[in-house]
């Protein structure tokens, strides 16, 4: 994945092509616990030519390649636009990973000439030997696809990580620059570009509806009000996204269009259940072709969505504790937190309080207090004045703290002076709890 050459591992899919939920995978979990000797197991396993002629193996040949790429056309939307700009120059890295081929072949088939690989990161490689982390939201993984995109005069950089879910873009700003986007910014920017379209032609389906996480942009919120989409929130992690995009396609007979995460995983279409980095270079090389059609730039595009639907200052940050102790002491500050969740926030003004470990959400000016409906975690979210938030949740495989924090506003100074007062008083807090 996105992770160092010294993380190997493994997901596991259900039939219906997500992640598998939180219960399938407790379920595996327990399987394989049971293995208690895996030297004598793995001598136990068949044969590479055994497993090829059980009944149980089939080869995934062209013609998956072929539907797969058939499918991620269909929800193109500007064809006349990458026609007419077909040698828009892009640079591309798969960071020695999956994404080399099936990128490059759906550019191709949608018409455009002019994409060049960064030829250092292009064969595989798990020891990724020009970056420590393949992990296309880090600038310094990005910085041999600038250089080659500064020097051949190209304006747009997309990277994705080793199993092409994740996607990373870089862009040409005014000033001759190129900037890292944010998870936020890439979802944002398709989001609104494929409601755009869709709405504008006459084609946005009934019932159609986006889904985001409850620690992502909450501008999503103003760009599905003009369009008349639903939204929907779900927990960090794609299969939680996969969950409500089956409850509200599957069940509610919905038409789902988009999902991200803040994380840099992105779902255009039904085609799939989880984030898709193929998919997501398609559609943000065509949003780059319509700006170009329409004169600007993707970087004037992006300040148009901020002028549009207002400024916003995001940020996470973690808080490290390593060891054992660590861990237990991040256990300890989450209690406390959630047994005292106003303590040392008071200046915050929060209106509401979420713990989704006991799937309650309580209004802190009344007391009234409403059942949340998503699975339970061991998530802290804080809803402010306005739609600013403030989430707090231990992560799953690291020892620290993540903390989210969003600010929104008319003004984006007066949104980053939020921003960074709600930091402040978050450290002292957490910290005190962390102790040194």
């Amino acid at each position: 994945s996105h992770n160092p050459k010294e993380y190997n591992g493994f997901k596991a899919y259900g039939p219906d092509g997500a992640q598998l939920g939180p219960a399938d995978a407790d379920r595996a979990a327990a399987e394989m616990a049971k293995v208690k000797d895996l030297p004598v197991m793995l001598k136990k396993t068949p044969s590479f030519k055994e497993t090829t002629a059980s009944p149980l193996f089939s080869w995934m040949g062209d013609d998956i390649d072929k539907a797969f790429d058939d499918c991620l056309l269909s929800f193109t939307l500007s064809h006349d636009a990458v026609k007419c700009h077909h040698d828009l120059p892009i640079v591309y890295s798969p960071l020695y990973g999956a994404g080399n081929l099936p990128v490059r072949r759906i550019l191709k088939k949608h018409g455009f000439t002019n994409v060049h690989v960064v030829k250092e990161q292009e064969n595989p490689d798990g020891n990724f030997p020009t970056t420590p982390t393949p992990n296309p939201e880090l600038p310094e993984t990005l910085e041999l696809a600038i250089k080659q995109a500064r020097d051949m005069g190209a304006d747009l950089v997309m990277a994705t990580d080793p199993d092409a879910d994740r996607t990373g873009v870089a862009i040409r700003t005014a000033d001759d620059q190129f900037v890292l986007l944010s998870g936020n910014e890439i979802g944002l920017l398709l989001m609104d570009y494929i409601l755009d379209k869709l709405s504008s032609s006459d084609k946005l389906p009934k019932g159609a509806f986006c889904v985001s996480t409850i620690v992502s942009s909450r501008l999503t919120i103003p760009i599905s009000q003009r369009y008349g989409t639903g939204l929907y929130f779900s927990l960090t992690g794609f299969k939680h996204i996969a969950h409500e995009i089956y409850q509200h396609q599957e069940l509610e007979k919905g038409a789902f269009l988009f999902g991200y995460e803040e994380s840099f995983g992105y779902l255009v279409g039904d085609h799939v259940r989880d984030k898709d980095a193929v998919g997501a270079c398609l559609m943000i090389a065509e949003m780059a072709a319509d700006s170009k059609d329409h004169g600007e730039t993707l970087n004037d595009r992006l300040m148009r969505l901020y002028q549009t639907y207002g400024q916003a200052a995001e940020k996470t940050i973690s808080i490290y504790r390593e060891g054992k102790v660590g861990l237990e002491r991040i256990s300890y500050a989450m209690d406390q937190l959630r047994e005292k969740p106003l303590e040392g926030f008071e200046a915050l003004n929060p209106v509401t309080l979420s713990d989704y470990a006991t799937s309650a959400k309580t209004c802190l000016k009344t007391g009234k207090k409403e059942t949340l409906n998503l699975p339970t975690s061991n998530v802290l979210l804080y809803e402010l004045e306005g739609i600013d938030f403030m989430c707090i949740r231990p992560s799953g495989t690291e020892p620290k703290i993540k903390v989210y924090f969003g600010c929104y506003g008319d003004d984006r100074n007066a949104c980053d002076k939020r921003l960074a007062e709600y930091e402040e008083l978050v450290l002292q807090r957490v910290n005190l709890l962390l102790g040194d």
